[in-house]
């Protein structure tokens, strides 16, 4: 630094300060006022530009006056001593937030252990207590979600909003890649698409790819958060070595929306054990034209059958608790 003159340096913050990106740029931008800050109590240092140089310079310096960042493209030393202040703060608030949620899963899960029990099912102090606790623990959650997001600079927030395809961070001999994890989400991300149908392969393998990816996710990215792991589950898990079951349409020929509960619970049970926590169903469209090209996964023209029939299949891969069960996305 102190071997290069002053338009230099403004050329060089400016291009760190561009590509950085999030945090990073807080902490350049804390460089850049200290070299503006110190450029009045000492003597510039320059280098001697001879007239060889002299055209490159000025090239130099013609460029970076044009794309030099205002003081006002940089956070100023007080607002980034606030917003660390105001980070602090968040991450006290989360981590108080999360003792509230343990004690309350704890409480949940000592309750529905007490309401497995057959000479407590109709227990309704056990049940009402059970009810106040979820509700308790949903409003924990919500705390805690709304303080990570306002932790979050904006290219976290806008991470959480994409998607891409497993495959794409393992190399050619099925290990996570460090590299393209660095280089496509540093930022972590929101979920990844159709996960176990994009290359066929045993299911084991999926569930290790899966568990590498959100290890890295958690242990590597600014706010740890893992991903969504999403598939199509109409007839079962779409991959390799699934059980198939019948379609929507026959499953809807049977009238039986215990049997279409009962098959969706196996299908979730599968998936989570696979990484999976979203599915890509059901799909409830009233269908009253043969030529719908999707007529296979309705439930067919009747909306009261499809109204029980969808609400069976999500009753059964929800499994009525999303920390246990897979979450349906009903459709189109």
């Amino acid at each position: 630094i102190v071997s290069h003159d002053r338009e230099f340096l403004d050329g060089l913050a400016e291009k760190i300060y561009e590509f950085g990106g999030g945090r990073v740029r807080e902490y350049i931008g804390g460089i850049y006022d200290w070299i503006k800050e110190h450029e009045a109590a000492a003597p510039a240092l320059s280098i001697q530009k001879t007239a060889e140089k002299a055209p490159v310079a000025e090239n130099m310096q013609k460029q970076e006056e044009k794309s030099t960042p205002s003081d006002s493209d940089i956070m100023s030393y007080a607002e980034r001593k606030e917003r660390m202040k105001q980070i602090s703060r968040i991450e006290k608030q989360i981590a108080e937030t999360e003792k509230q949620i343990a004690e309350k899963e704890k409480q949940l899960s000592e309750l529905d252990s007490l309401l497995c029990n057959p000479d407590n099912a109709s227990d309704m102090e056990l049940v009402s207590k059970y009810t106040e606790v979820q509700s308790l623990l949903e409003k924990e959650m919500e705390k805690w979600v709304n303080a990570q997001f306002k932790k979050m600079s904006q290219e976290e927030r806008i991470a959480q909003l994409r998607s891409a395809y497993m495959d794409d961070l393992f190399d050619e001999e099925g290990k996570l890649d460090i590299k393209k994890c660095e280089e496509l989400i540093p930022y972590g991300i929101g979920h990844f698409s159709q996960y176990a149908s994009q290359k066929p392969m045993d299911p084991n393998v999926l569930r290790d790819r899966v568990a590498a990816v959100q290890d890295w996710l958690m242990n590597n990215t600014p706010n740890g958060i893992p991903a969504l792991y999403h598939e199509e589950v109409l007839t079962g898990v779409n991959t390799r070595g699934a059980t198939v079951y019948p379609q929507q349409i026959g499953q809807a020929g049977s009238f039986n929306p215990e049997l279409a509960e009962l098959k969706t619970l196996q299908t979730g049970i599968v998936m989570r054990k696979m990484g999976g926590v979203l599915s890509l169903s059901p799909m409830v469209d009233v269908c009253r034209v043969p030529s719908f090209n999707r007529l296979e996964e309705s439930y067919g023209e009747d909306a009261y059958l499809s109204a029980v029939l969808g609400t069976a299949f999500a009753r059964g891969l929800q499994q009525g608790d999303l920390r246990k069960g897979v979450a349906t996305c009903s459709k189109h």
